[in-house]
């Protein structure tokens, strides 16, 4: 069966979604397609702990970096744009979504040093962008938490404007219930097997080895899954993309949970630190592990759910150890090469990407939305910077020694975090002299003439760039 729409979407995740949300705010008369699997598995959105961040994964050397200043830039914009999505949202739907206010962020003894560095930069981008903030020194007036001695934030910030949605399942579902009352929009159940090229343009997209559709303009949002669409295009000159796989856990407790804001730690071991989220009806969100790989860990790994029930024990509140999981989450977040995203038009007429947002899709969706849209439908654009377009050069800006400094930072903070202990001698010089030479071996033997973030260097070890 072959059908034709205007528009197709590959991808039906939170970017996906606000894709074909902002078209068909801008003409209901387009016939789109939306192609994702409905049960949204393995959905980075999904997920996510559903936090619209702007600061609170801000790194030691981010505010030196102007493509990383730009995304902050982007983030911004972004959580200025959600409280009139969400409104939008909830007039064309059943549902109340709502934005809830205010992240912690602590800096506690349960990693190393790198925490320090992380903390202190965030304050840093916290003044340079004018947000407020607050400094917590008595640990007793942050509610819902009371955790091990050793384990306490001598230091912490509040940010009344860091927020969260409560719910990213119920976001996605009523996006779906918007998209099933419209006319002109079908929901496609599966994948995107298949995609030719005829005369330079997207000529058919195979779906579920039976259906054919077509379309001049085609968007593809469907995360790290991107990777296999582009080599079927022969797009080589796209960063290439890698699925960062996280795990995550919803507890429920049988008292009342008393936390009422995110609290977290700075990104830490190459992943983005603990957070714990309040969720509706006594439920949190503990998450989330980060494994980059070249193909999806579809499961949760024993090591990553273990280290986060230890972390939410130790560094949130003791009495979470009688709380019950109710569900694991597994989603994979789309990672560049360079961890950038690739944002905008090809050199294919009439296809588009959004895509290698890592951690931040959900959070710069409606701007996304805005973006790929505009483009569509105005061929033009003019609210993200071009060197995020998809066709590019990998956006590498540190130098061999400081991608080795940082991968050593993040290796020894992963290493604290999941419970290093050393003898009681000088032996820790040794640790880290011996790790250090296995990074300057993975940048020889693979001929690296640029730092590597740390969480793809494995991907360079491992020869899957």
């Amino acid at each position: 069966m072959n059908k034709n729409f205007d528009i197709i979407i590959i991808g039906n995740g939170s970017i996906g979604c606000s894709i074909a949300f902002e078209l068909l705010s801008k003409n209901i008369n387009l016939k789109i397609a939306l192609i994702g699997p409905i049960d949204f598995n393995g959905s980075a959105s999904l997920a996510a702990g559903a936090m619209l961040n702007n600061f609170g994964e801000i790194e030691y050397d981010t505010l030196s970096n102007k493509f990383a200043i730009s995304k902050i830039k982007m983030l911004i914009k972004a959580k200025k744009m959600w409280p009139q999505h969400l409104k939008k949202l909830n007039n064309l739907t059943k549902n109340s979504l709502k934005i809830k206010k205010g992240t912690i962020v602590l800096n506690n003894s349960a990693s190393d040093s790198l925490d320090d560095l992380n903390f202190k930069s965030i304050i840093s981008g916290l003044k340079k962008f004018k947000e407020k903030y607050e400094i917590i020194e008595n640990n007793k007036k942050i509610k819902g938490y009371d955790p091990f001695e050793k384990s306490r934030s001598f230091k912490s910030i509040y940010i009344p404007n860091e927020d969260y949605i409560d719910n990213p399942e119920k976001l996605l579902k009523s996006y779906y219930e918007f998209f099933r009352n419209s006319k002109n929009i079908d929901i496609i159940n599966g994948y995107a097997e298949q995609i030719s090229l005829q005369d330079k343009k997207v000529k058919v997209i195979k779906v579920n080895n039976n259906l054919k559709i077509s379309a001049p303009n085609v968007v593809i949002a469907n995360g790290a899954y991107a990777q296999n669409l582009f080599d079927q295009l022969k797009l080589k000159n796209i960063p290439k993309l890698f699925f960062g796989s996280g795990n995550a856990l919803i507890g429920t407790y049988d008292k009342k949970i008393n936390q009422q804001h995110v609290i977290r730690t700075p990104n830490r071991g190459m992943a983005c630190g603990l957070h714990v989220v309040p969720m509706s009806n006594n439920h949190i969100y503990i998450g989330a592990t980060n494994r980059v790989s070249d193909t999806p860990i579809n499961y949760p790994i024993c090591s990553g759910i273990l280290g986060l029930q230890q972390s939410l024990i130790k560094e949130i509140n003791k009495s979470y150890s009688n709380l019950k999981i109710k569900k694991t989450l597994v989603g994979h977040r789309p990672t560049t090469l360079d961890t950038y995203p690739i944002i905008g038009p090809t050199s294919i007429m009439g296809l588009f990407v959004a895509s290698g947002t890592k951690r931040d899709g959900l959070t710069l969706s409606p701007l996304i939305g805005k973006i790929i849209a505009d483009l569509i439908l105005k061929k033009k654009q003019t609210d993200m910077p071009s060197f995020f377009y998809p066709e590019r050069k990998p956006l590498f800006t540190m130098s061999v020694e400081q991608g080795i400094e940082k991968s050593l930072k993040h290796s020894m903070s992963a290493a604290y975090q999941h419970n290093l202990e050393l003898p009681h001698i000088d032996f820790e010089n040794t640790v880290v002299k011996s790790l250090k030479n296995d990074l300057i071996n993975i940048y020889k033997l693979n001929k690296i003439k640029k730092g590597i973030p740390p969480e793809i260097l494995s991907m360079y070890k491992y020869k899957k760039t």
